[in-house]
């Protein structure tokens, strides 16, 4: 389902239950529908379902939902994660911001010191 980047849905029927490969966590299940959670640039995991209550299995409807929803997860994920590193980034430059304005000050001192001294030498 990743590798293709496409929605995966799967029922047993006749009562038997499924080999969905999921670890071995989550509870058996007799229809499963899988969606992969995109952003414009790439997966970032899965989002599935499991036995669809009132009905024997997943439809073509619910893999459409399932895979906008996958895709607006998606897309949350890495707006979450560009926000992150402009933070981070943001933070990088106050701090180099901090450090020139101390350096600014410490070089007008130095100047001071410097014209004191070379007024004195005169």
């Amino acid at each position: 389902m990743l590798a293709q980047q496409r929605p995966l849905r799967q029922s047993a029927g006749g009562g038997e239950l499924l080999d969905t490969g999921l670890p071995a966590a989550y509870p058996d299940a007799q229809s499963f529908l899988a969606a992969p959670v995109m952003s414009p640039s790439r997966a970032h995991g899965w989002i599935c379902l499991l036995d669809k209550i009132g009905a024997s299995g997943f439809d073509a409807t619910d893999e459409r939902v399932l895979s906008i929803l996958g895709a607006q997860v998606g897309r949350i994920y890495e707006n979450s994660s560009l926000y992150r590193e402009v933070e981070q980034h943001a933070a990088q430059l106050a701090v180099e911001i901090e450090e020139r304005k101390i350096a600014g000050r410490k070089i007008q001192q130095l100047n001071r010191i410097y014209a004191l001294l070379s007024a004195s030498i005169h």
